[in-house]
């Protein structure tokens, strides 16, 4: 089914509001009290090459649509599935096979542009190769980590590697686990001990990459803090849980929790290594179009878990053809045009335009129905984001404390509306200059969410003149 209908129109500009103007306007000031616990990698992405074959994406692939999106779209973080696909069924390794050189690709696109990469062991049971017998924290499958890990960071140089996480959602795989958390414990002990002993070093051990079981978390956090570098765990999240702010608050809940039981939490990066909405998964589903805005509501998701002091938020996924049979990625498969999904505007654009080292601040929110965050960079740019999920639009003036004057680019979003160029790239509605200590003044329609950005806006190519408005229609 056609997802998505375009109409040419004409670039139409306004002006932001000064303060001096924003009489009736709810104020969101910037306080330093409002400043959330870093530190602060990004929104990024999860990339994975287990269903990428040796022409899906090919190089024209690649060249043509992955670089340019990847590009705008400025990834802060990718976590990356590392299977089984190097070991051959006798249990000797072949670093040399598609899986591996799709695999490659994706690394050194990430070492190219000094994108971190969380990497993760699916384990057996999990990929599509299997090894008969083999579990995680066996002897076995420990070396043939450790083979890897020193192959790709010391053979190859993949210094973009800065995590690594083992088996995917442990809680569900009694295969490898079968008596749950302590068989973990002592399987990712044995790894780290195989890390030391190769002498691989400039990574960290992000855990426990768990789904549902937030007592896991806590429990590392409390009991064997010691062994990893960054928390890490997966959140797919209800549309019936985000209304209400429920998401923020369960996640300050998690990481205060951690705060006070780890001593040496500080610098430890808080990470949802895999994050998107419980309903409406099925994007090409018709009950989907029309009816469940995505790009509303994972907007709200990243702003939430921002505001919630996480650090790292990786949305599953970049693409369709990455995993086999999912169409939840950005955008669609080779089969489809990688046609983008709408929801491929907000998640590109708070990837873009809150970069890692931003500082990020959690005023109160207007109401119960808009969710805002901040983030200043180190150089003094600001990003604001609003999301509101009301019926009525609301007039917004974003105070913060800086004194020069700067370019604004205004980007609006709704089911319907969302002005794109030729590429699908988004274009800002509107430009202004502002100074953050005066105030800058936006309306932030009903059902919409509206990013407001100075970061890089001296990059940010003209508008063009083919412009979109295309929607889920």
């Amino acid at each position: 089914m056609k997802r998505v209908k375009s109409i040419v129109v004409s670039f139409v500009c306004f002006c932001l509001v000064s303060a001096g103007d924003a009489w009736g306007a709810s104020s969101v000031t910037m306080a330093a009290s409002n400043a959330v616990r870093g530190p602060w990698i990004g929104f990024g992405v999860n990339w994975q090459a287990l269903n990428y074959s040796s022409t899906t994406p090919s190089e024209s692939d690649w060249t043509s649509i992955y670089t340019p999106r990847l590009q705008w779209m400025k990834p802060r973080i990718v976590r990356l599935m590392m299977g089984a696909g190097f070991i051959n069924p006798t249990g000797t390794y072949n670093f040399n096979t598609t899986y591996m050189t799709q695999l490659y690709r994706i690394l050194d696109y990430c070492q190219a542009n000094s994108i971190p990469v969380l990497i993760t062991e699916w384990g057996n049971g999990w990929t599509p190769v299997q090894v008969t017998g083999w579990k995680l924290g066996d002897a076995n499958y420990v070396n043939a980590i450790g083979a890897y890990m020193n192959y790709l960071i010391n053979t190859k140089g993949y210094t973009c590697i800065k995590w690594f996480a083992l088996g995917n959602e442990p809680n569900y795989d009694p295969d490898n686990y079968p008596n749950g958390i302590s068989d973990y414990i002592a399987a990712i002990t044995a790894v780290r001990n195989k890390f030391s002993s190769l002498g691989l070093t400039g990574f960290t051990i992000a855990g426990p990459d768990t789904s549902n079981a937030d007592d896991w978390v806590t429990s590392v956090a409390s009991s064997n803090n010691t062994l990893v570098g960054a928390y890490d765990m997966h959140r797919y999240e209800s549309v019936s849980y985000l209304p209400s702010g429920g998401f923020e608050s369960s996640l300050n809940s998690i990481w205060n929790s951690v705060i006070n039981s780890d001593p040496n939490q500080s610098g430890k990066p808080f990470m949802i290594g895999e994050a998107g909405m419980a309903d409406g998964m099925s994007q090409d589903s018709n009950t989907n179009i029309g009816t469940f805005n995505y790009g509303l509501w994972m907007a709200d998701y990243g702003v939430q878990a921002a505001r919630g002091k996480v650090g790292a938020v990786m949305i599953w996924s970049l693409d369709n053809n990455g995993v086999s049979g999912q169409d939840w990625g950005l955008w669609q498969s080779k089969a489809k045009g990688y046609t983008l999904y709408p929801w491929w505007y907000t998640w590109s654009l708070l990837s873009r335009c809150v970069p890692t080292g931003a500082t990020i601040y959690a005023p109160t929110n207007p109401n119960s129905s808009v969710r805002v965050m901040g983030a200043r960079t180190t150089s003094g740019e600001w990003t604001f984001v609003a999301v509101n999920q009301g019926s009525s639009s609301m007039d917004l003036n974003f105070i913060a404390s800086e004194n020069t004057q700067q370019t604004f680019s205004r980007y609006l979003y709704s089911s319907s509306s969302q002005l794109v160029d030729s590429s699908g790239f988004p274009v800002a509605s509107a430009t202004v200059q502002g100074t953050p200590s005066a105030g800058v003044l936006s309306t932030v329609p009903a059902n919409s969410v509206m990013v407001l950005t100075s970061v890089g806006k001296s990059s940010v190519p003209a508008a063009p003149q083919n412009l979109k408005v295309t929607g889920a229609k």
